[in-house]
């Protein structure tokens, strides 16, 4: 049995998440996916403690093996995150490090037990942050690759890992992200919550719905910010593409806008 995700395909191979198919949509016994899968499906837009995206899949869960856990991931295995982009150099991810709304010392990092998170919160800037990690992950040449660089889903990438580039802690729920040539945009909220310290319960329950969105252009070389731009409605869950000199972002107030250079 398989279970439904989008089509990804490498040109030589059609891929259903951890499923794989010949051409002739003949299903392959024993596959190496060499493309981007997700854990529950790239439609998934509610982040769980497992759910990540990667860049190829060997059988393993979540990208990494469950043996090793995530550390071991980050370090030995092919890039993986709650959202990837990539070209034939590197790949372009962001992990999120605190996934439950309570105590617990099995988080990851151990220096950073007992920290919450609340996901979709938004609150004030003096709010307890959470933010993520965004990191660059430098790989080896694509399998099969021409000269044209390759920033979609579906093309035919090494799914081996050489090191990291850069990794940066930013104070951003990243929903949304694409690589141009120059710049790494990233567009979602600033990210915290305010909890009550001796029991670690979320101050604010009240649910009610952030003021504030934001798009930040980021330099691929360094992670250095470039520029941010205030948005008025939250990103769609990947809703962020480049095309033609522009960038497209679709927002959860039904609205799709253009950005252009001036």
């Amino acid at each position: 049995g398989a279970l439904p995700d989008l089509l990804v395909s490498d040109g030589k191979h059609v891929n259903m998440r951890q499923v794989q198919f010949d051409m002739r949509l003949v299903q392959r016994e024993s596959a190496q996916l060499r493309t981007l899968f997700a854990s529950t499906g790239l439609l998934e837009d509610c982040w769980a403690h497992r759910h990540n995206w990667c860049l190829g899949y060997e059988g393993t869960i979540g990208g990494y093996k469950p043996a090793g856990g995530m550390r071991e991931g980050m370090r030995t295995r092919r890039p993986f995150g709650k959202l990837i982009v990539f070209d034939d150099e590197c790949a372009y991810g962001v992990q999120s490090l605190y996934t439950f709304l309570k105590h617990t010392r099995s988080m990851w990092p151990a220096t950073h037990q007992g920290e919450l998170h609340q996901k979709y919160a938004r609150y004030q800037s003096h709010q307890f942050p959470i933010g993520a990690r965004i990191y660059v992950q430098q790989r080896r040449s694509a399998v099969g690759a021409g000269k044209e660089k390759r920033r979609q889903p579906g093309k035919n990438l090494s799914t081996h890992s050489v090191g990291l580039r850069w990794s940066i802690r930013a104070p951003l729920q990243v929903r949304a992200m694409v690589l141009t040539d120059n710049v790494l945009f990233l567009a979602g909220w600033p990210d915290s919550v305010r909890i009550e310290e001796k029991t670690g319960v979320a101050i604010d329950k009240s649910g009610k719905r952030p003021n504030r969105a934001v798009l930040w252009a980021v330099s691929p070389a360094d992670g250095k910010k470039l520029a941010e731009y205030r948005l008025d409605s939250e990103p769609v869950f990947d809703g962020l593409i480049a095309a033609g000199g522009r960038l497209y972002l679709s927002t959860v107030d039904g609205k799709v806008l253009c950005f252009a250079g001036q």
